[in-house]
């Protein structure tokens, strides 16, 4: 018998305005398994939003190793969207922490990922390059993006430097003929075979046949 959960959820909004320094608002969350009864999920999200900023903090707690807590700034300078974020445990521990900033100019998409930390460039995470030292790791990420090009390089530094890792170059719907469009993918990866940092066994792939390392899960497009 397919076991019951109720979804207890509770949103608080705050919505208000303190002698003009800017908004206030969160919410909470929670979900209870009424069969244990256990609780599952507790989350609480507080944000402050001023100036175009908005800042926002949210804490996981349900009293185990696996608490977090999170920290993230969205707005805009200039023309560009900016949006970082930092997460921690209760250890506490740094997790990680992750820069992303875009730009969007007459049809040319462009954007930067700076990404830090176990959470983000270790096994598990969506930009992972092999580095075995992922707490101390970076990898960066550059796209571009014009109707039907598509370039995403990525570079990685596993505490000895900066080095490319890997080019995506993407077509996608071009016109050839009689209602027939055309997708194309070209992958180039660096393997740095004499590394002790890398793992090529890893990240291995045919630039013939095999779709990118990214492809297996889906793509860690920045995100304003």
């Amino acid at each position: 018998m397919k076991r019951a959960l109720a979804v207890f959820s509770v949103l608080a909004v705050l919505g208000f305005s303190a002698f003009g320094i800017g908004t206030f608002s969160g919410k909470w969350e929670a979900t209870i398994d009424v069969l244990t009864p256990e609780l599952t999920a507790n989350t609480l999200t507080l944000n402050y939003t001023d100036f175009g900023w908005t800042f926002t903090g949210v804490l996981s707690l349900l009293g185990s190793p696996s608490d977090t807590f999170d920290i993230s700034a969205k707005g805009a300078f200039g023309p560009f969207s900016i949006n970082g974020t930092m997460n921690f445990d209760f250890s506490p521990a740094y997790l990680g922490a992750k820069l992303v900033t875009s730009l969007d100019f007459a049809g040319l998409s462009l954007s930067f990922v700076a990404a830090h930390g176990e959470k983000y460039v270790g096994p598990d995470g969506d930009y992972y390059t092999g580095c075995q030292t992922a707490s101390e790791s970076l990898t960066y990420v550059l796209t571009a993006k014009v109707d039907p090009i598509g370039v995403e390089l990525w570079f990685r530094d596993c505490s000895t430097g900066t080095e490319f890792y890997s080019a995506d170059i993407t077509l996608k719907g071009i016109s050839l003929c009689c209602g027939i469009s055309l997708d194309a993918e070209l992958v180039f990866t660096k393997r740095m075979v004499s590394s002790p940092s890398a793992s090529p066994a890893l990240r291995s792939r045919s630039a013939a046949a095999s779709p990118s390392p990214r492809a297996s899960r889906s793509r860690p497009m920045p995100k304003s």
